[in-house]
């Protein structure tokens, strides 16, 4: 049996923090997937399913990170893709939608709560949080000037500074929630049927069908250059200036809305995509390449590039680009590590099974152990050769006890150790 010392250092966080006790359930499992589409630069659709590495088909939200590395939110989990990996977050967890703030944090509105990300670190907000008291299901999510985060539930709407919340709108259903660039708040109620709501800070005003919204059921809300309001409704969409409401697309359900760089809106429908320039409007069905009429999710990438996802329906994902797309990485050397890396496991603290990743910039004998705090080995996970790669594995420790252990992964001159947590 192999040992060897440790020198621990007196002060030792845990890589996730929680604000509620999670179970194994809720922790997210880290997993890798290395896809080479087979496509030519110009085409105009792609799409990505679970084939290629989505962890589900039920893609409900999607969202672009400062990278460019799109984060897809679906029935069964999140997973995000580089443009050549994937990797899947929160399994088995039904997630609403996805923002990014402008520290590149993510932001997760799932059926359980709230869950943010920061590349390293997971955070969870939900029934049992202290001063959470708005519902576990979280429709929404929005951030305002001041770094403050505001959701939107099926008890109403929280208001987190970072330390505390405020309730707003308690007990009601809101499905919809942006923040305009003049810091007002406004909701959308998509399943009661009470129209638009926008609060100043101060107050709060409405609109429904009574004064000019094309529908009281709004399920996606955008601003736009201008910053005129667009309200996605069960029967149409609804442009607000500030001053009058105007209707277009009458009789179609509305269920996301985008806006891109040259502030043409993109909407996603019951019965396709629409773009609407400020004059003309482009459809975009089933004859035109998308798999499903039914649109619940867009978002739009740096390169003009747009995302569509098709919810429950179970279509995955859908890469377009009317002059073509060009963000898909093609397979070739560079994509390959450049050093040799031993990542942090994931999840940390864990209970039973945690995964390890890691990179090698070249072939050759690897092993990665597991040790006890007194040095002892106590499995081997890898003793062979590999290839140039990422790869990640799994410890199991079941039958372990709580405590400190350690990882050490040995690649021809290479040593690295890291520190993980057993927590029953």
């Amino acid at each position: 049996m192999n040992n060897f010392r440790f020198h621990l250092n007196k002060k030792w966080s845990c890589i996730l923090k929680c604000t509620k006790t999670v179970t194994q359930k809720t922790l997210p499992i880290l997993a890798f997937a290395v896809v080479f589409p087979f496509i030519a630069t110009a085409q105009n659709w792609i799409n990505y399913t679970y084939s290629n590495g989505l962890v589900s088909n039920g893609v409900t939200s999607i969202a672009i990170d400062a990278q460019s590395n799109k984060w897809f939110g679906t029935t069964y989990g999140v997973s995000e893709f580089d443009g050549t990996n994937w990797t899947t977050y929160l399994p088995h967890t039904y997630v609403n939608t996805i923002i990014v703030d402008a520290q590149n944090n993510e932001w997760f509105g799932t059926a359980t709560g709230l869950a943010k990300f920061d590349g390293v670190n997971w955070t969870f907000y939900g029934p049992g949080s202290p001063g959470y008291f708005v519902g576990n299901c979280v429709w929404a999510v929005a951030l305002d000037a001041q770094g403050n985060v505001w959701i939107g539930t099926n008890l109403g709407i929280g208001k987190f500074d970072g330390t505390s919340w405020t309730t707003y709108l308690y007990r009601q259903n809101v499905t919809s929630l942006v923040i305009d660039t003049q810091g007002k708040i406004w909701v959308g109620f998509g399943i009661s049927g009470d129209g638009v709501q926008v609060f100043d800070g101060t107050k709060w005003g409405g609109y429904t069908i009574d004064n000019g919204l094309a529908y009281n059921y709004v399920y996606s809300i955008a601003v736009d250059a201008q910053n005129n309001k667009w309200f996605g409704t069960f029967s149409g969409v609804s442009k607000f200036d500030g001053v009058s409401l105007t209707t277009y697309l009458a009789n179609t359900r509305i269920n996301a809305i985008a806006v891109d760089a040259q502030n043409n809106k993109w909407f996603g429908t019951n019965k396709g995509v629409t773009k609407f320039d400020g004059t003309n409007w482009t459809s975009y069905t089933k004859t035109d390449g998308l798999p499903s009429d039914s649109i619940y999710a867009i978002a739009i990438d740096t390169r003009g590039n747009k995302w569509f996802g098709f919810g429950l329906y179970g279509y995955g994902a859908e890469e377009f680009n009317e002059n073509g797309v060009t963000s898909v990485k093609e397979a070739v050397n560079e994509n390959s590590p450049k050093d040799f890396s031993l990542f942090q496991n994931y999840p940390n603290p864990f209970n039973p099974s945690t995964t390890i990743s890691f990179s090698l910039p070249r072939s050759g004998f690897a092993t990665l152990k597991i040790y006890d705090l007194m040095g002892r080995e106590v499995t081997t996970i890898i003793s062979e050769e590999l290839q140039t790669g990422t790869y990640s594995r799994q410890w199991n420790a079941t039958n372990m006890s709580s405590g400190i252990y350690f990882y050490r992964l040995q690649a021809g001159s290479f040593i690295a150790t890291k520190k993980l947590l057993l927590l029953k």
